[in-house]
C-alpha cells in the first residue's frame, strides 16, 4: 500500500513539472532539492533545467563540493551563484526571522537570473512536513512566486529519502545540513568568523565519526550536540582530548556536551508561539 501511494505521488510529481517548459530549481545539494532536481531533469530534459547553488560563508565547503559533484553525476546545467546576505544587517544581527532576509537575497538573484533568461519557473526543494516547522524563509518564497512541487504533491521527507534511495542518488542518505548560521543563537551576531569556527569544529566532528551532529556557537563556548546513543563515545579520553585541542585551536575557551542530545532546530525552542508564526 505504501509503495503505491508513492507511486501516484510521483506520477503526480511528473504531471505537476511537465506543466512548466523550463525551470530554475533552487539547489542545495540536501535531499529535497536533489530529489527535485532530478525529476525536473529527467521530465523537462537537460536544456530546460538549471541547477542554482547560492554560496557565501554560511553554506559549508563540503556541502558546495558534494552538490557540484552530483549534478556533474545527474548531467544538469548548474551555476553557482554568489549571495551577500552578510551585508544585510537584518541579516547579520540575527533575529528570529533571520532566514527571511538570506532566502530574499537567493530567491531575489533567482527571479533576476529567471527574467535574463526566460526560464518559466523558479522551484524549491521545500516537502510536506516542513510546513510543521518554523521557517521564516517561507514568506520570502511567497513573495518571490516560488513553487513548491514536492509540498503541493505532498512528499514527506520519509518519501523522499525513500524514493531517492530507489534512484539510487548520492544524498538519499545525507543528514540535514541547515546553513551554519543556525547554530548561532538569536540575537548574537552572525560573522564570518563564527561560521568558519563552527565549519571546522563540525569537520573535526565528522572526522572523528559523528556525521550527525551540531556545535551551536555560544561565543568562547561550544555546545556540542550528538544523538543521545553516541553521547558515551565523547565521554572517551583519546575523543575528548582530541576535540578539547583542536576546538581551542579554533578559539573556543570551553568545550560542552548538551546531555539533551542532537535536536534539530534547538536555538527555535527559545521562541515563543507567536515568533513562530511565518505565514
Amino acid at each position: 500500500m505504501k509503495t503505491l501511494i508513492l507511486e501516484q505521488k510521483l506520477l503526480q510529481l511528473q504531471t505537476f513539472i511537465a506543466q512548466y517548459d523550463s525551470a530554475i530549481v533552487a539547489y542545495s545539494g540536501g535531499v529535497d532539492s536533489s530529489f527535485l532536481l532530478k525529476t525536473a531533469r529527467d521530465i523537462l530534459g537537460k536544456e530546460n533545467v538549471l541547477a542554482a547553488t547560492g554560496d557565501s560563508p554560511s553554506f559549508p565547503r563540503k556541502e558546495k563540493l558534494f552538490a557540484i559533484e552530483q549534478a556533474e553525476q545527474f548531467d544538469v546545467n548548474h551555476i553557482i551563484i554568489q549571495t551577500e546576505e552578510l551585508q544585510n544587517e537584518h541579516y547579520f544581527s540575527n533575529p528570529s526571522n533571520r532566514c527571511y532576509f538570506c532566502k530574499t537575497e537567493l530567491f531575489t538573484k533567482l527571479s533576476q537570473l529567471q527574467m535574463r533568461m526566460n526560464f518559466n519557473v523558479i522551484f524549491d526543494g521545500t516537502n510536506f512536513d516542513d510546513r510543521f516547522e518554523f521557517r521564516p524563509g517561507s514568506v520570502s518564497a511567497k513573495e518571490h512566486n516560488i513553487v513548491s512541487p514536492l509540498a503541493f504533491c505532498k512528499f514527506s521527507k520519509e518519501e523522499i529519502r525513500f524514493a531517492s534511495h530507489h534512484l539510487h542518488l548520492l544524498s538519499s542518505e545525507k543528514p540535514a545540513s541547515p546553513c551554519l548560521a543556525s547554530r548561532i543563537p538569536y540575537g548574537n551576531k552572525v560573522t564570518i568568523e563564527k561560521l568558519s569556527q563552527i565549519e571546522y569544529a563540525e569537520n573535526i566532528m565528522h572526522e572523528l565519526g559523528f556525521n550527525v551532529c551540531r556545535v551551536r556557537h555560544h561565543d568562547s563556548v561550544a555546545r556540542i550536540e550528538v544523538p543521545t546513543d553516541v553521547i558515551h563515545l565523547l565521554t572517551e579520553t583519546e575523543i575528548r582530548a582530541k576535540l578539547v585541542q583542536k576546538f581551542r585551536q579554533l578559539g573556543f575557551h570551553f568545550i560542552t556536551l548538551d546531555l539533551n542530545g542532537f535536536t534539530s532546530g534547538n536555538l527555535n525552542t527559545v521562541l515563543s508561539a507567536d515568533q513562530q508564526i511565518t505565514n
